[in-house]
This record gives C-alpha cells, sequence and structure tokens, in this order.
C-alpha cells in the first residue's frame, strides 16, 4: 500500500480514527469528478415540505388491505396431524401377543374455537394494523372453514399462520405496486436528481486495512476503478471477472463497486432497498477524460433467477422509461451533468459479457 501514501487516512466512519479501517480516495485522473457523479433515485412529494427522498412507508401506509385476495386458501390443505390418539388396552387372549388394543379414540389437542388473535399478532410485521390483521385473519379462517371444521382448524393454526404470513406478503408486494405506479401516475413520485435526494457518490469509500487488493489476470494494478484501491474480498466468484473485465475495456472511464448497505441505492415499492453491485461511465468520444453514460448493474448468478430478480428487473425497466422518457427531475445543481444519462441492467452470469459488450460497443 505504500503508493497510497498522502492519500490514505485512518477512519471508522463515524469521524474516529482507529486501526481497522482506511479510507481510500479517487485515483489522481478522476478527483475532478469529486462531488460530480450522480444518480437518480425516486422522491414523494411531502406537501409543503416538498419533495424528499421515497421511504418504504410512504408506499406501505397506502397499501388498502381489505383488498388483498385470500382465494388462495380455498385450495389450503390441512391434514389431521394435530389429533392425539388414545387406547384402551388388555391382556391378550392370543399365545403370541402380550396385549392387544380393546379401543381407541382421536381428538384434537387443540380447542374447538381458533384463536384469531393469536394469527393477527404473527401477522403484525406485515399488516402494521392491528384492526385490519384480526379482519386478515378471520377472513381467511372463514375460507377454510368452508372445508373444515374448526377444531381440525385450530390444530393447524401454526401451518395456518405460516401459509397466511406468504400469502399476505406476495399481496403487499403486489398491492405497493399498484400504489407506487398511481403515485407516479399522479406526480406524486419522481425520479431524481437533485442535490439532496439524488446520491452524490462519496469521494471515498473504506476498506479493511491490510486487506488483499484486487488486481488484473496478469497481476498488474487497476488503472480504471474509480477508487485507488478495490480490496478482493469484497467480491464473489462472479463479480470478480465482471471488474476484471470493466478495468480492462477501453472505452470504459471509470468503474466502482457499489457497496450493499453503505452506498447507492434505488427504492421501489418492496421493503427493501436495491443496491446494485456495480456502476460504470462510458467515454464521451467528443471529449477527453469525461464520460457520456452511467451505467448501473445488477449482477446475478443463473441460478438466482427468482422473484426477487424479477423485481428489481422491473424497477430499472421502470428508470429506464424515465431516463428515456426525460421524466427525471433535475435542479439547477445536478443541471450541470444532465447530459450523462444513466442507464439500468441486471445481467446473468451466463450472459454478462454479451450485455456489457453491447452496452459499450
Amino acid at each position: 500500500m505504500g503508493d497510497l501514501a498522502g492519500n490514505v487516512t485512518l477512519d471508522t466512519g463515524n469521524g474516529e480514527s482507529n486501526s481497522q479501517t482506511v479510507a481510500v480516495q479517487y485515483r489522481e485522473r478522476f478527483k475532478k469528478f469529486s462531488g460530480k457523479i450522480y444518480l437518480p433515485r425516486f422522491a414523494v412529494f411531502n406537501g409543503v415540505a416538498g419533495w424528499r427522498e421515497l421511504k418504504h412507508t410512504d408506499i406501505a401506509g397506502k397499501i388498502n388491505w381489505l383488498d388483498a385476495d385470500l382465494k388462495a386458501f380455498d385450495s389450503l390443505v390441512l391434514t389431521e396431524a394435530g389429533k392425539s390418539q388414545t387406547f384402551a388396552v388388555g391382556l391378550s387372549d392370543d399365545v403370541n401377543e402380550i396385549v392387544e388394543v380393546h379401543a381407541q379414540k382421536s381428538e384434537y389437542y387443540q380447542a374447538a374455537a381458533v384463536d384469531l388473535l393469536l394469527i393477527a399478532k404473527n401477522i403484525q410485521d406485515i399488516v402494521p394494523n392491528p384492526w385490519l390483521a384480526w379482519e386478515l385473519s378471520k377472513k381467511a379462517v372463514d375460507n377454510l372453514g368452508k372445508r373444515y371444521k374448526q377444531p381440525l382448524i385450530a390444530a393447524n393454526i401454526v401451518f395456518v399462520i405460516e401459509e397466511l404470513a406468504k400469502l399476505l406478503q406476495a399481496e403487499e408486494n403486489r398491492l405497493a405496486e399498484a400504489v407506487f405506479r398511481k403515485m407516479i401516475s399522479d406526480d406524486m413520485i419522481r425520479l431524481f436528481l437533485a442535490e439532496g435526494i439524488g446520491y452524490c457518490v462519496p469521494d471515498k469509500t473504506f476498506a479493511k486495512t491490510g486487506a488483499r487488493r484486487l488486481t488484473r489476470g496478469d497481476g498488474s494494478q487497476l488503472e480504471r476503478s474509480l477508487f485507488e484501491y478495490v480490496p478482493q474480498d469484497g467480491l464473489n466468484d462472479l463479480e470478480i471477472p465482471v471488474a476484471l473485465y470493466l478495468d480492462e475495456h477501453d472505452k470504459l472511464l471509470w468503474w466502482f463497486r457499489n457497496l450493499a448497505r453503505r452506498e447507492y441505492s434505488v427504492r421501489g415499492w418492496q421493503r427493501n432497498a436495491i443496491y446494485p453491485d456495480f456502476v460504470f461511465a462510458q467515454t464521451d468520444p467528443a471529449r477527453v477524460e469525461d464520460y457520456e453514460k452511467v451505467y448501473v448493474v445488477e449482477t446475478k448468478g443463473v441460478h438466482l433467477k427468482n422473484e426477487d430478480t424479477d423485481y428489481k428487473q422491473a424497477i430499472f425497466r421502470l428508470c429506464n422509461e424515465l431516463v428515456q422518457s426525460d421524466e427525471v427531475h433535475i435542479d439547477e445543481f445536478a443541471g450541470q451533468f444532465s447530459d450523462k444519462k444513466p442507464v439500468f441492467e441486471v445481467v446473468f452470469g451466463d450472459e454478462w459479457k454479451r450485455k456489457l459488450n453491447g452496452a459499450l460497443s
């Protein structure tokens, strides 16, 4: 790390120095972009306070849970596993047997009535309003009651709670998407590239002291990473070849690995924000040492093509639609960088090189 002398400071991220982390700055050639790399985020209109960064509660608070579709409970199958067995036995007349069963009785461990309050309490992390949680619990149990008696439902209450929670989670995503898209249509949510709302890439990042740095395949140092030092342990088996490919591409100006929970994120209608894996800039043929487009990329293994990935693709498509239709709202400060259009992309392990080649062609 000798070549970082003069550019490394010890910092914990909260202003206090220690010996566990180092703050790593931009490469010298990219320092002119300090405070000037902006990425868009969704913002919500907050009445007289104006626009602010979107939070999940802005969407969740507008969900009408009475519109939740619980028809899936019409096909939920309960079992007799909740029954206890009682046997009456005695000495057997058969010389080959010691005892024999004279009588057998089955009864339920659980009480005859279903505890709706217990169900409601267990779904309140999804449906915060206790009255609505109780109403949904009653609706679900009523659906089951069309096919099963109360004692059997009560005996399966843990299973019922688990299945109801999964169903409501899916319904939350469906209803939240409808709220989100309507708020965009009503101009209550906008995609912003603005100081204080949009994300400004910081001029330093943090790494563990002594962490192994990523190098090119031939052992030479990186040249196009935005930051001077890229820890290898911050990259997985798919991200390492992507990072090396980006660093060696002659049509790319700079790139950086975006750190989850710490750096740039896009919040849509689901609870968790999306933290893309990479951000990189395509060179501008008309301007030396400047960039034309900024790519925001999420990498996924082929085995991770699932509902979470579908959601990320949907958010990225929406971002691209708004960018292409010039519906990104830009303030005076960020306006000087408005010609640098962001492009959002999800790439999979079996297609990343083809997609990135196409993007940088």
